[in-house]
This record gives C-alpha cells, sequence and structure tokens, in this order.
C-alpha cells in the first residue's frame, strides 16, 4: 500500500459547538474518476482515508466536535471528477 503520503494541506473544520453536522452525498460521479477509500472505525471518531486516481488523497477524521481533514496537495474543483469535496 502506502509507505508514506504527505498529507501537508489543512482543510480542517474544528466545530461549531451545539450544532448539528450533517453529511450530503452529491450525485451526479464522473466515473472517469475512481475512489478508493479505506475506513477505520473507533468508539469516538472514524478515519477515513480516499485515493483518487487523479493523484489526490484525502485523510479525514471525524469526531463529535470537529473535523481534521488534510489532503497530499492542494485540492481544486475537479479533481475528485463531479463529485465535488467541496459545494460551490
Amino acid at each position: 500500500m502506502f509507505e508514506h503520503v504527505n498529507l501537508e494541506y489543512d482543510y480542517s473544520n474544528y466545530g461549531f459547538p451545539g450544532a448539528e453536522v450533517t453529511q450530503k452525498l452529491v450525485t451526479g460521479y464522473d466515473q472517469s474518476v475512481n475512489v478508493t477509500a479505506y475506513t477505520a472505525q473507533f468508539d469516538n471518531h472514524s478515519a477515513t482515508m480516499s485515493v483518487y486516481s487523479t493523484g489526490l488523497v484525502v485523510f479525514s477524521d471525524v469526531y463529535p466536535d470537529k473535523v481534521v481533514i488534510r489532503a497530499n496537495r492542494e485540492f481544486k474543483p475537479g479533481d475528485d471528477g463531479n463529485l465535488h469535496l467541496v459545494d460551490a
């Protein structure tokens, strides 16, 4: 698998106390971009690493009060096909 991936770009959200966090899946995914997801579930958080065929690697660690998101390079819209990480 991976010996080392430099996740130097930080897209973290350190939470909004008292807010409800929801997740939305955007439809219309571009099938030309393949994604492999690796997920680990813990008692109080879950960690996911998504590896895109474009070379983008995104790691997210989701806690009840914050979300830590790191990427191996600057994220650009379309880097993950039409399934955009950021809803424009």
